[in-house]
């Protein structure tokens, strides 16, 4: 695996989203996602949607963390 690809599996240890993971590795978002993907094939991660909530203050807390995670980027 490229150094990258390394780097996302120490990230990856505990569950990140996709854009904390490009957001930490100064890499594009796309960069991020195709390099992601290549591990889901591999198997060295696993990809999973996250679960929506019924509480609104919870999914204004998840927006908040992906605004601040775009705004890294």
């Amino acid at each position: 695996p490229s150094p990258e690809h390394r780097a996302i599996l120490r990230l990856c240890a505990s569950p990140r989203p996709v854009a904390e993971v490009a957001s930490t590795l100064n890499l594009p978002l796309v960069a991020a996602k195709v390099l992601i993907s290549d591990l889901v094939e591999l198997g060295g991660v696993v990809f999973k949607t996250p679960r929506r909530s019924e509480d609104p203050v919870v999914d204004r807390e998840l927006i908040r963390t992906v605004i601040d995670g775009v705004r890294r980027l």
